[in-house]
């Protein structure tokens, strides 16, 4: 399965990464396309584990520092996990992810996948652990 390039970072992340929902049914959805899922899930760093749970994927070292998950058929709501971070205009309040995250970035492009997303994933992943 190709990988998509994460940024400029040289990184190779799944699309299984940006919110696959539904994981194990990938046929017959109520979203417009089917997908395949890919073999494995080892893609943002060999130390980081890509968890998939019911309707989202939880990014973790040793513990969960972000979670991408679906939450309209437009909107892809990515959770960060920070130690002391204040809040923003685009890095908002965690809303529904309560206690698992800190933080939300609403996706709705594929170009909001940028150089200060990745510095928030980045940041995240090194607090966890």
């Amino acid at each position: 399965m190709d990988g998509r390039l994460l940024g400029r970072t040289g990184l190779t992340v799944s699309p299984l990464g940006w919110g696959t929902v539904k994981l194990g049914r990938n046929r017959d959805v109520k979203y417009p396309q089917s997908f395949e899922l890919p073999d494995d899930a080892a893609t943002f760093d060999a130390s980081v584990e890509m968890v998939p749970k019911k309707a989202a994927v939880s990014f973790r070292r040793k513990r969960q520092f972000a979670l991408a998950q679906p939450s309209t058929k437009t909107r892809l709501d990515l959770g960060l996990k920070f130690d002391d971070k204040p809040h923003g205009e685009r890095l908002e309040s965690s809303g529904p992810f309560g206690a698992m995250c800190t933080h939300r970035v609403r996706l709705t492009e594929v170009d909001q996948i940028d150089d200060e997303l990745i510095a928030w994933l980045r940041e995240a992943c090194e607090q966890s652990g």
